[in-house]
């Protein structure tokens, strides 16, 4: 879990340089710690490898319903190691990246999940060349998405068993 800390956090410092080295801050949501995964979980492995590094700012942690991991573990793996940490209701993160207060959302990996994905926010991404268009309230990219069904269908065709949540 730690050599994945190391990856992610390069990530974080790419984001953080775009930022005239400014700390990010970091919308993660559900638990990725070591009380979900072992050793330094998985994206909390990054956050945690990002903040000793000093490139966290802060995290904002959504509750995560029903089973409110975010409420009852990630904040308090957060506070144990000394990252700030604001606990927000999972309906409070749209607003949060609309407000331009998320630099970056991260979240992790169980066996019923892809893996760790770091998403720069909206201006991010369309800094790097994606049309984001509104529709139904979510905003998405053709090609974005295309990549994401091609990723899962080759997935799907080499893993059995497990579902698959974006």
């Amino acid at each position: 879990c730690r050599r994945i800390g190391e990856n992610g956090a390069h990530l974080i410092e790419e984001i953080s340089e775009k930022k005239n080295g400014a700390p990010v801050n970091i919308l993660t949501h559900c638990n990725t710690g070591k009380l979900a995964t072992g050793g330094d979980g998985t994206a909390f492995s990054v956050i945690k490898t990002a903040f000793e590094n000093g490139l966290v700012n802060h995290v904002y942690a959504d509750e995560t319903r029903p089973l409110l991991q975010g409420a009852r573990l990630t904040s308090w793996e957060l506070m144990q190691e000394g990252i700030d940490v604001t606990l927000i209701c999972d309906n409070m993160a749209g607003l949060l990246m609309k407000e331009g207060k998320i630099d970056l959302v991260i979240t992790g990996a169980d066996k019923d999940e892809i893996g760790v994905m770091i998403f720069p926010n909206a201006t991010e991404l369309e800094a790097e060349g994606f049309c984001l268009e509104a529709r139904d309230g979510a905003m998405s990219d053709p090609r974005l998405l295309s990549e994401i069904h091609r990723r899962l269908a080759a997935r799907d065709r080499e893993v059995s068993g497990s579902s698959t949540r974006i």
